[in-house]
């Protein structure tokens, strides 16, 4: 086999690792297919009465861990001239011990996780509801091997007059549900959540094969330059 072929190969083999690696850092969404009929305008289209939601997501819907960096949930297109109340949101991430349908309704304070953690604190305005409405936050690490994945989210000052759908599954497929409180404690639980993506801005980490693989690609790059050069 000549150098310039075996050269080829390595650089295959080192690049074929990276990309592998790269794809367990990709986005997740959970919830998909949306239906074409359905939408649910809490917590952030139409909260007037309520005061804390949270939403449980399962941990199978992620293949591995993920660094979340973005929360993203999508406008139901069909519903027309939507509109923000606005409002202040504070969001928060956590691991829970609680499964999809099994969130505690008699005190919500029992549904986080001890890594509960501060992701956004967002003041909304009132006006046109985007079709992706969008939450950059402080980095959570999510292990799904370590449980579900719990959203929590309270919020304040929510203004009359707003009405925005934003996508919901058609069958939750045991993927994903809601609780939705009017005193921040106790709640009423269903399948209505939200479709939500996931989003990683993280590089992935090479890991210890990934490394080993790369350092044989440049040893045998090394080796075949001294074969071929004498030196």
């Amino acid at each position: 086999m000549n150098v310039d072929l075996l050269r080829k190969l390595a650089v295959l083999a080192a690049s074929a690792v990276f990309a592998s690696n790269h794809d367990a850092f990709a986005d997740v969404i959970v919830g998909l297919p949306a239906s074409t009929t359905e939408g649910n305008c809490i917590p952030f289209g139409c909260a007037i009465g309520f005061s804390r939601f949270q939403e449980v997501y399962d941990a199978s819907s992620f293949p591995t861990p993920i660094e979340i960096d973005a929360l993203d949930f999508f406008e139901a297109p069909f519903i027309p001239s939507q509109t923000l109340g606005g409002g202040d949101f504070v969001l928060r991430l956590s691991t829970t011990s609680k499964p999809v349908g099994g969130l505690d309704t008699a005190n919500m304070n029992n549904n986080v996780g001890a890594d509960l953690a501060l992701f956004a604190s967002v003041t909304l305005p009132s006006g046109t509801a985007p079709a992706v409405l969008s939450f950059t936050g402080t980095p959570f690490d999510y292990d799904p091997a370590l449980g579900n994945l719990l959203l929590d989210v309270s919020f304040t000052g929510i203004a009359s007059g707003g009405l925005a759908s934003f996508l919901v599954p058609q069958d939750a497929g045991g993927l994903l549900s809601r609780c939705i409180s009017t005193d921040g404690r106790t709640c009423g639980q269903d399948t209505s959540a939200l479709i939500t993506r996931f989003v990683t801005a993280a590089a992935p980490v090479p890991e210890p094969g990934t490394l080993a693989v790369v350092a044989l690609s440049v040893a045998t790059l090394y080796a075949l330059r001294r074969k071929a050069g004498g030196a």
